[in-house]
């Protein structure tokens, strides 16, 4: 199977590498600069190949079975203007996806975020896949807009979309300065931990169990042409961040202490952000089109 991945120096793009590779995959890897480093270090080598998203080539994808996409901008804790936002995640993902098609690949796996579904959030205690999509963030926004453009072209075209909405995953390669990456830090070094009073309830899910879903979305054999298949990858359980700290705190063996309260919470957060887990989403399909239709976007 040939696989093409992009955005794979990334965190969740370098621990899917690792699998993919492991699994006997013959992957070809984007990267923007030739000394980009992987997030993790790789027990073997892809294909590397030299571009930005945008310079991609249709000729670079023939003989590609599955596109993977990773590729982002604006992914925490970087923040990007708005123009970039869409450029990279609307404007050059719909190109991928076009690109893909007429290259003649026949699934594209698309990596989204739970962010998307924004105001939403206080809809649901656990939100479905299908949610209304009321993005508070300039991140969310293109994310949301990006997913449409996507959906649209899928629904007419002969191409296997399988578009993924991850919620709070963690682990090995994730940006110091995020949530989890920080905490580990200050545990194993016997440094004492600031963070908010931490009552944000989060879908907390590790990088393993989410790339594990996500080679799997390259297995399957009930994703089809023209009937994208959109599902939320969390684990369905909700856990304060104080919680969730307190339990890796302990996990660590952590000297310090958890200063809860030091940092202010950010404004407008959302407080609670957990996924519905629905192993019979296609039973609601025609509600997600439905949604799209009444946002005012046209199936092209």
């Amino acid at each position: 199977m040939n696989i093409f991945v992009t955005g794979a120096t990334g965190f969740i793009g370098s621990n899917f590498l690792e699998e993919a590779l492991k699994k006997g995959f013959n992957v070809t890897a984007l990267k923007n600069k030739i000394d980009s480093k992987t997030a993790i270090k790789l027990s073997d080598q892809p294909k590397w190949l030299v571009s930005s998203l945008k310079d991609l080539e249709v000729s670079y994808l023939k003989g590609i079975d599955i596109v993977v996409h990773f590729a982002s901008a604006g992914v925490s804790p970087k923040e990007e203007n708005l123009e970039d936002l869409f450029k990279t995640n609307v404007v050059d993902s719909f190109e991928l996806i076009k690109k893909a098609n007429n290259a003649g690949c026949k699934r594209i796996i698309v990596s989204g975020s739970a962010f998307e579904y924004g105001y939403s959030a206080d809809l649901f205690d656990n939100i479905p896949f299908n949610a209304p999509l009321i993005p508070l963030n300039n991140y969310g926004i293109s994310k949301a807009a990006g997913f449409y453009k996507l959906f649209s072209f899928s629904l007419n075209h002969s191409i296997e979309l399988y578009y993924s909405r991850i919620f709070s995953v963690y682990g090995h390669g994730q940006h110091h300065n995020n949530f989890w990456p920080s905490l580990y830090h200050a545990a194993t070094t016997n440094k004492n931990f600031k963070m908010t009073s931490g009552n944000q309830i989060r879908d907390f899910i590790s990088i393993e169990k989410v790339i594990k879903q996500l080679i799997n979305a390259c297995l399957r054999e009930d994703i089809y042409s023209f009937s994208p298949l959109v599902e939320n990858i969390g684990s369905g359980n909700g856990i304060s961040l104080r919680n969730f700290a307190e339990i890796e705190w302990k996990r660590l063996s952590a000297k310090g202490r958890i200063l809860f309260g030091e940092i202010e919470n950010r404004e407008n957060e959302i407080q609670r952000l957990v996924a519905l887990i629905d192993k019979n989403n296609r039973n609601s399909f025609n509600l997600e089109r439905k949604i799209i239709s009444n946002l005012g976007f046209k199936f092209l």
